[in-house]
């Protein structure tokens, strides 16, 4: 008899936990259609030019009270969170239910909680200009110093590292240039200091959402060498060994670096786009280059030492202008580098590949609008550095398997998008502006449900 109560009573209490997760399975169902049909209503006003966030916010929000109305009768009805951007919508719905039959087992409330996130990416940017993708990176961006970081788009983080995913530290500040941006932390953050930044502090609960990288340009298309052309002045040295032009270029057999060391600091170079097997390393002259892709195999590209700068030109010019792509990637042979822009006071220009139409007129899907592409086979970090002069690098960067390091300088950097892996971002007592241009960057197509 004492084993047959027993046996009931344990078959009594399965089927009450049965019962009770079965109603909570279908409570947030209920909720999650809600949230998923109130984050695409929501979404359809980020279609408009401009993007109307005080549309999405308001739409999203009825329609989510709507989908709940029925339920005005619970003892605890919902907590509706609805969170927008100028690219995203984000809905969470969350409510705490009284346990019918498995209070018998000490369980007296259930937690219910939907999430759905939807993103407007028809004929848009990227959905953030500092988009960091590791997933656990501890922190994934690191914001530091004592100058100002200003931002026109929206922030990604996508790691869930639970206290310090976001990390924004020393006396610097991470500011918002206009209204209906945000910051999205899958983790936790830690912001101490002075850097309270208006835009981050606190960020959004979001989540991970990974940039689509398109497929790698067909190698085929490359010349096998580039034509290295003086454009100023009588050069007193050769080119130097290595580049295309000189007296022993570079081959897939055997790459060499294409490398300006420091004893050119006086003489002035025209680069054309082309194949580089070993790379390019710019450490001493003034260098124009001509519009194109500049596919490194291997080496990766440098600009660097006092006195060294880099622009990108139109064709036959001098000033900055054009638009070029640093395509970074492996080689059989040569060992894959990074890309480091600037520092000792070398002063780099550049426009993306396709160049900046100030009206976003001219193609803006494809490699149009990129300024590097890395290889997501290279895991080489990139280094931006500012300088007392005022720097451009538009156009989108894409670094999807390494880390950034951007340090500002007295002048002030100009960027538009940066996706990488990680970051580590600097002021350094000068400002880093974040233009988040349209007319600078590729366009996507389609939106809807992420989540």
């Amino acid at each position: 008899m004492v084993i047959l109560v027993g046996a009931v009573t344990a078959l009594l209490l399965v089927a009450a936990l049965a019962f009770d997760i079965g109603m909570i399975m279908l409570e947030r169902r209920d909720d999650q259609n809600a949230a998923d049909a109130a984050a695409l209503a929501g979404v359809a006003c980020l279609l408009q030019s401009p993007p109307n966030t005080a549309c999405a916010q308001s739409r999203a929000t009825q329609v989510a009270q709507e989908n709940v109305q029925e339920k005005l009768n619970d003892p605890s009805p919902p907590s509706i969170v609805v969170g927008v951007s100028r690219t995203r919508v984000q809905v969470q719905i969350q409510r705490d239910m009284p346990a019918l039959f498995a209070s018998l087992a000490g369980i007296f409330n259930w937690h219910v909680n939907a999430l759905a996130v939807a993103l407007a990416q028809t004929d848009a940017p990227p959905f953030a200009a500092l988009l960091a993708l590791n997933p656990t990176a501890c922190p994934a961006l690191s914001i530091t110093g004592t100058g100002v970081i200003t931002t026109n788009g929206d922030v990604q983080i996508n790691s869930s590292c639970p206290d310090q995913a976001l990390l924004i530290s020393g006396q610097g500040n991470l500011e918002v240039l206009q209204g209906g941006l945000s910051c999205w932390v899958v983790g936790g953050y830690q912001i101490s200091g002075k850097a309270s930044g208006e835009l981050c502090d606190p960020p959004n609960q979001g989540v991970g959402i990974p940039f689509p990288i398109p497929p790698f340009p067909p190698s085929g298309i490359w010349p096998a060498f580039a034509v290295q052309v003086p454009v100023v002045g009588q050069q007193l040295k050769p080119v130097p060994n290595g580049c295309p032009g000189s007296l022993v270029p570079s081959t897939d057999a055997a790459p060499v670096t294409c490398q300006f060391q420091a004893s050119y600091k006086d003489t002035t170079w025209r680069l054309f786009p082309g194949y580089y097997p070993g790379g390019i390393k710019l450490q001493g002259g003034t260098f124009y280059l001509e519009p194109g892709i500049y596919y490194l195999a291997g080496g990766g590209f440098t600009v660097t030492a006092t006195g060294t700068s880099a622009t990108s030109v139109d064709p036959g010019g001098t000033t900055l202008g054009g638009g070029v792509m640093f395509f970074n990637t492996t080689h059989p042979i040569a060992a894959p580098g990074p890309i480091t822009m600037g520092g000792n006071d070398a002063t780099f220009n550049f426009y993306p590949l396709g160049g900046l139409n100030e009206d976003c007129s001219g193609p803006s899907s494809g490699w149009e609008r990129y300024l590097v592409f890395q290889d997501p086979a290279v895991t080489n970090g990139m280094v931006i550095n500012g300088g007392s002069n005022d720097m451009n690098a538009r156009g989108l960067i894409l670094v999807p398997s390494a880390n950034v390091k951007v340090n500002g300088g007295t002048g002030t950097l100009t960027m538009d998008a940066i996706i990488a892996d990680t970051f580590d971002v600097k002021g350094n007592g000068g400002n880093i502006t974040v233009l988040y241009d349209n007319c600078a960057l590729p366009t996507f197509t389609g939106y809807g449900l992420v989540m």
